[in-house]
């Protein structure tokens, strides 16, 4: 059986709902209820609609006039009373919490355990306060202190892509960032690891090694899934003197981890700095800006993808066997040649997927978050 103590009606009406129906019954208008109360018409519309109280002696009153007790016509007006303000309640946190999920994925967010699911709104608003790092949950700050410092990958973009999102998801990778530690930052030495990058592309075994060196040239790298409207692929930001590059893993394709990650490092030594401290890329859709096009042009240069071009000219049928004879050549994996290919038109994805053994099976699970 269900607890009636916690059944709430749905709707309390204010007093004047049934001070209505003892006028109705006698055939009275409120102007004439008005003059018999010794009260104002506007002061007896304002008790009727529940915006001026009733008090007990209106309440006499009205018991003498319509032959009730005057606790009738309190009750009434305190359950009204009593009601409306829970309702008003109910109705600021109704609006606090679509404030926050309006800013933050919640729900995708619990799902990948960032947070835990909130058992109120208290809680919800304790736990979005503390992965901000701030007092309370008043996420306006968003707007001033980091959408300034954000620069999308692309001009523009026909899914429903959301920034705050997509800052919500910065803020996690910088927490994940924080924990790792790497040695001062070397940008010659990083030049030189960039140099020599499709040389370690051509085993998987590879991968670990390369990322091991990455962190040696002081350049944090992690792995953060992407949340929900923000479609990104990959990242890079300064945290202190060292440069954070961060992969989504949202295409699990070696050449996409490779060309990810080459367009990253390209952005740290290019682009970075304090005009552009935030660098968060979708490198699939939208109209790329002319600092996009230079990090591609990088990207592309290190995995000799001019190379590979070049080899595919003749516009003969492309098969696995030229595939991975020209990975050969260029001492890279055979999914950067498939990968380059298809993106050009030159090979349908048939061939991409040939290839397209997933990468996180080849990076450490310490880079993992």
């Amino acid at each position: 059986m269900a607890n009636l103590t916690n059944i709430r009606p749905a709707q309390v009406f204010p007093p004047g709902y049934f001070i209505k129906d003892q006028l109705e019954q006698r055939q009275w208008n409120q102007n004439e209820l008005a003059e018999v109360l010794g009260i104002t018409p506007r002061h007896l519309s304002q008790v009727m609609n529940g915006e001026a109280p009733l008090n007990y002696d209106l309440a006499i009153q009205l018991g003498q006039v319509f032959d009730t007790s005057p606790q009738l016509w309190s009750n009434l007006y305190l359950s009204y009373a009593m009601w409306n303000e829970e309702a008003e309640e109910e109705a600021s946190a109704t609006e606090v919490k679509a404030g926050i999920y309006e800013r933050m994925p919640i729900r995708d967010m619990v799902k990948k355990g960032w947070l835990k699911e909130p058992k109120n709104l208290k809680d919800l608003g304790q736990q979005v306060a503390k992965f901000w790092g701030k007092d309370d949950a008043d996420l306006s700050f968003i707007d001033t202190e980091y959408s300034p410092c954000l620069n999308r990958s692309t001009t523009s973009k026909a899914n429903q892509y959301n920034t705050s999102y997509a800052l919500t998801w910065y803020r996690k990778a910088s927490m994940c960032a924080e924990k790792r530690e790497v040695p001062t930052y070397n940008k010659k030495k990083l030049e030189s690891l960039y140099d020599n990058l499709y040389s370690y592309t051509a085993k998987t075994a590879s991968i670990k090694v390369y990322l091991e060196k990455l962190n040696e040239c002081g350049v944090k790298f992690l792995v953060l899934p992407h949340l929900e409207k923000t479609y990104l692929d990959g990242a890079a930001f300064k945290q202190g003197s060292n440069p954070v590059v961060v992969y989504t893993a949202r295409y699990k394709r070696i050449d996409s981890f490779w060309f990810t990650l080459a367009h990253e490092i390209a952005h740290v030594l290019l682009h970075l700095d304090k005009q552009r401290p935030i660098i968060l890329d979708d490198l699939h859709e939208g109209e790329a800006t002319e600092m996009e096009k230079e990090a591609n042009e990088l990207a592309g240069e290190k995995l000799r993808h001019a190379e590979i071009a070049a080899r595919f000219r003749d516009s003969g049928q492309v098969h696995p066997k030229r595939i991975e004879a020209c990975a050969q050549l260029y001492g890279v994996h055979p999914s950067i040649v498939a990968g380059k290919l298809a993106h050009d038109g030159l090979a349908g994805y048939r061939v991409v997927q040939r290839y397209s053994e997933d990468v996180l099976g080849h990076i450490p699970r310490s880079y993992l978050n």
